[in-house]
């Protein structure tokens, strides 16, 4: 029994002694990959910051490309009502002296 008592004894010390070694290595462990990870999300961090700002800057030039584009539309579309307006005036006025030019025809031949 006595024997038995301190093979136990022994048997649950070293267990104990185990337990507590590997739970050492398991903090040392989880200590180290914390850093790691710190040391990585910065970095990681501060490059997504960079590519969220470039893309910002990038989405900012093309918005004013576009908004400029879209003026010099707006312009082109103007000149050619206006273009369109000043060649159905022509036509128009062309119109009205072929017609007084046959009405003094008519009217030449009718005296």
């Amino acid at each position: 029994e006595e024997l038995e008592a301190e093979y136990s004894k022994e048997t649950t010390d070293m267990e104990e002694e185990m337990n507590k070694s590997v739970a050492e290595v398991e903090a040392k462990k989880q200590a180290k990959l914390d850093t790691l990870r710190a040391r990585l999300y910065i970095p990681l961090q501060k490059r997504r910051t960079l590519v969220d700002q470039t893309l910002a800057e990038r989405e900012a030039q093309l918005s004013g490309e576009l908004d400029e584009i879209d003026a010099q539309d707006k312009l082109a579309a103007e000149q050619e009502a206006r273009m369109l307006a000043e060649v159905e005036d022509r036509a128009e006025k062309r119109r009205v002296i072929y017609q007084q030019r046959e009405l003094e025809r008519h009217a030449v031949r009718q005296a």
